[in-house]
């Protein structure tokens, strides 16, 4: 898409540079025409010859004469000087209209970053690479930036606002061993204790048990640097990062491929917390609130589970009169091919020409992206369609790649 503007003083601008060749010859002879001039800003001649241009050296600022003042073409000013190496031209990835902005040629840090926070005077196109090696000296113009585009999938907490609860746990139940998962990526530490919590306007906050919470951050989703935690808590919750106190909005750094845990507890069985964000860099932004779709696909990539209705059938064929055969794809690629898998075999049945079979085993072959589920009955029918199906409600088979 070109946004082109004919300027009034004949110039062209085209916003996001498509058309940049053309337009750069057609103002070169426009600007030949007029006969631009070139000196410091002292030195310029006095205006009333009108469409005349004048470029001041000292101050890189393009004037133009209306035939009664000298004018600034700050329209088309696209570049920032003295501004400690920024190029806001797109050298660094950053495209930007400075429509609006004041006193071209001596801007400052302060007076980009404000001019960025106002979506009224500039759009841009941002390349987090190229920011991700700027120097530390830009940081805060880059945190800037960040926090307006709100970058999707800023968040390497999957469920920090835990809405995804595929084992239905329920609040307060009581844990039967260590780190057993409650809602969707979060773990009680402690065996015997419960984890609490309430939904209000969509916002889930957890009361914690004393021996805490903790989600483990997956290495494969995590490069080296700095990084920040954001939460919010009440009364006496503390948060650790690998081992290491942290409140919100503290930064620490991180080892590309190597997995982090962020754990939250309370001494005393009350305190709280909700929407735990950890992002990149070294200032907090808003929480990520991402669709539920996509916080569901992120959780199954670790756990998800198959059926809750009776006779909801994975569909395949009798290989033997001893044994079924039946594909079931995920939801989306499991983190490994060895996740292990939960069943009660007596609340499932394998049907076949015969009838409705009982199991005496399972066997299975997995991979990331499906499981082949064998069961072993007796008095099949061979070479025939079958379907291996739960045999009363709520029942399902638990496929689970935790950290």
């Amino acid at each position: 898409m070109t946004v082109e503007n004919i300027l009034t003083h004949g110039l062209k601008t085209s916003a996001l540079g498509s058309n940049y060749k053309t337009e750069y010859d057609e103002n070169l002879t426009l600007l030949d025409k007029n006969r631009l001039t070139v000196g410091t800003f002292a030195s310029r001649p006095a205006a009333g010859t009108a469409e005349r241009f004048y470029f001041a050296s000292d101050s890189k600022a393009l004037y133009y004469d209306n035939g009664v003042s000298w004018v600034a073409v700050s329209d088309t000013a696209k570049g920032v000087t003295n501004g400690d190496g920024h190029d806001h031209s797109g050298g660094d990835g950053a495209q930007v209209n400075h429509a609006g902005l004041s006193n071209i040629g001596t801007n400052s840090h302060a007076q980009v970053d404000a001019h960025l926070a106002d979506g009224t005077k500039h759009f841009f196109l941002l390349d987090e690479d190229d920011m991700a090696s700027d120097s530390s000296a830009k940081a805060p113009s880059q945190q800037s930036v960040k926090a307006f585009a709100n970058l999707a999938r800023k968040n390497l907490i999957i469920n920090g606002n835990p809405l995804v609860n595929q084992r239905a746990y329920e609040s307060t139940i009581v844990t039967t061993g260590a780190n057993q998962y409650t809602l969707d990526r979060w773990r009680v530490v402690t065996s015997g204790q419960a984890l609490t919590f309430s939904t209000t306007d969509n916002v889930v906050t957890m009361t914690l048990p004393i021996g805490g919470i903790e989600q483990v951050i997956e290495g494969l989703n995590i490069q080296s640097g700095t990084y920040v935690i954001s939460f919010t808590a009440t009364g006496d919750t503390v948060c650790t990062v690998d081992g290491v106190t942290k409140a919100s909005g503290d930064t620490f750094t991180l080892v590309g491929g190597t997995d982090a845990t962020v754990k939250f507890s309370s001494a005393g069985g009350a305190g709280t917390v909700k929407l735990i964000q950890v992002e990149a860099g070294s200032v907090a932004t808003s929480f990520e609130h991402r669709p539920y779709g996509q916080e569901l696909a992120l959780c199954q990539r670790y756990y998800w589970r198959y059926g809750g209705v009776q006779y909801q059938a994975i569909n395949g064929w009798t290989s033997s009169t001893t044994k079924g055969s039946c594909l079931l794809s995920h939801p989306v690629p499991m983190r490994t091919d060895t996740y292990s898998t939960a069943i009660t075999i007596a609340n499932w049945r394998y049907q076949t020409g015969g009838g409705a079979l009982t199991l005496s085993g399972i066997t299975y072959k997995k991979s990331i992206t499906e499981i082949e589920i064998q069961p072993t009955v007796a008095g099949a029918t061979a070479n025939n369609a079958g379907g291996f199906y739960p045999n009363v409600n709520g029942e399902y088979l638990e496929l689970n790649a935790e950290l």
